[in-house]
Order: C-alpha cells, then structure tokens, then sequence
C-alpha cells in the first residue's frame, strides 16, 4: 500500500474525530447512568442539565487534549505508515496500529497520573482509567487507519491473495454487483 501525507492527515482527522465520538457518547453513558441511579435513590438531580454540563466540558477538554495527542503521535504514526508502506497484509496493518493507538493510550495515562493524579500511581491503577483510555486509543487509531487507507486498499484487485474475502467491496454501497 502506498502512503502519504494525505493519509497521515486523513487517519489523525478519523482518529481524533472516532475518540472525541467515543469519549462523548461514553461520558453521557455514564452521565445518565448516574442521574437514574441518583433518581431511584429519592435524590432530585439536575437531570438535562447535568448531562449536557458534562458533554460540553468533554468536548471543550477532551477536543483539545486529544488534538495535542493527535499531533503529538503524528510522526509516530508517520513511522509506522512509512515501514509497513510495502506491507499488503490487512491484519498486518490492523495489529501495528492497534499497538500504537495502546502505546498512545499508555502514555496520555501516564501523563494524567503525573498532572493530574500527582502521580499517585497506584491509586490511578485502582480505577478502570487506564484499560478505558487504552482502549479507546487503539480502538481509535485503527479506525482512523481504516478509514484513511480505504482508497489504496480498493484499489486491490478482488482476486488477489492478500485480499481473500474482499471486504472493501462487501460493504461499501456503490460498488457494482457483478
């Protein structure tokens, strides 16, 4: 597969844009969760407006730290596209960059614990933070790689080897049947 500039830019835009999505749809789980457990327990929450405090100050906070991270793991994310360039296998792609977007996840945890957590790392490890934002970041950059690269693997021949079930063309909706 070929790589480029363009793709780096695309696969950080999909990443950053798929993590915002899941960190604000996450946020407003657990924001709604916590108002219907307060109402059952006779508590009068704030309710709408709780939820949307929350999701707006996810987005102002999340947005901007996980743009610095973005930009951050862009040439880490450049390495990595440069040596798997010549690399046709998918789950090949799908593995490197699902390691990256953990390393990226590692690390944005690492830095909580040492700002934010005053470096209080066991207590930071007694919570489901750090396996959340791991997921979330690899989940992430191996959307954002999928999305960014769909153009060069489509344009694969369906027949070829490395591409045995063709799954480009199974989902995509304007693709002719033949």
């Amino acid at each position: 597969m070929a790589f480029s500039k363009d793709e780096l830019w695309a696969g950080g835009g999909w990443s950053w844009s798929a993590f915002n999505t899941l960190l604000v749809t996450g946020m407003s789980i657990v924001s709604i969760w916590s108002e219907v457990a307060a109402a059952s327990n006779g508590s009068t929450g704030s309710g709408v407006g709780t939820i949307l405090f929350v999701v707006f100050y996810t987005l102002l906070i999340g947005g901007a730290v996980s743009l610095g991270v973005m930009l951050v793991g862009l040439p880490g994310a450049w390495f990595v596209g440069r040596r798997l360039r010549r690399v046709a296998s998918v789950p090949t792609h799908v593995a490197v960059h699902g390691v990256l977007g953990a390393a990226l996840g590692v690390i944005v945890f690492g830095v909580y614990v040492v700002t934010i957590g005053q470096g209080r790392v066991l207590d930071a490890l007694d919570t489901p933070l750090l396996p959340i934002t791991v997921a979330l970041t690899t989940s992430s950059v191996v959307f954002g790689w999928w999305m960014a690269s769909r153009r060069a693997r489509s344009e694969r021949r369906s027949d070829d080897r490395r591409s045995p079930l063709g799954l480009d063309e199974a989902f995509d909706p304007h693709a002719s049947l033949r």
